[in-house]
């Protein structure tokens, strides 16, 4: 985890994204998401012994999405269709990777700084599909001045993912990608 905290740092001091704040709400919001994972954890224990984590396939979702998104991902209740399970989502993996999330996260900006280095990011385009709650492009939208669309897997997710669409920089379009841009996607 060193190593991941130094190339963080390093990749700060090249430039590559500002400082960053990592503020993850309201000391209300975390307080409530806290909440929310430790009410989930006998359930989380009891899949990972048992081994289950297919209890949101069912007859109802089964064909809906790729087979990858009806489990419960990392054990949790509700995998990726649920309001609860998209609050629950980024303490979960705070706490799995020992508060290094958004470092982690932060690693998929430099390769796309390097692509988007000496061209024209009017004419660029970013889709962040199955964006989760949109927390990994967060950071690198400095560079993003022309459009922008961030896809999350289910409409439960979208509530959580608005904040960091917002964050967009002036002029940049959340909505839709620009069909005369270079789009580069991201999944």
């Amino acid at each position: 985890m060193g190593a991941l905290w130094r190339q963080d740092l390093a990749n700060v001091e090249a430039g590559v994204y500002p400082l960053p704040a990592d503020h993850d709400g309201s000391l209300k919001m975390l307080l409530d998401r806290s909440r929310l994972f430790f009410e989930d954890l006998p359930a989380v224990h009891r899949r990972r012994e048992s081994g289950d984590h297919s209890e949101v396939l069912s007859e109802e979702t089964r064909g809906k999405r790729p087979r990858y998104y009806l489990q419960n991902f990392h054990f949790q209740s509700g995998g990726w269709m649920t309001d609860e399970s998209a609050q629950r989502y980024d303490t979960q993996v705070e706490v799995l990777f020992n508060g290094a999330a958004n470092a982690t996260r932060r690693q998929a900006l430099p390769p796309l700084r390097e692509v988007f280095a000496g061209r024209d990011q009017r004419r660029l385009s970013l889709l962040d599909v199955g964006c989760g709650t949109g927390r990994v492009l967060q950071p690198g939208r400095m560079w993003l001045s022309g459009s922008g669309a961030t896809a999350p897997v289910t409409v439960s997710w979208l509530p959580q993912a608005l904040p960091c669409i917002s964050q967009l920089p002036a002029g940049a379009k959340p909505a839709r990608l620009r069909t005369q841009a270079s789009p580069i996607g991201l999944s």
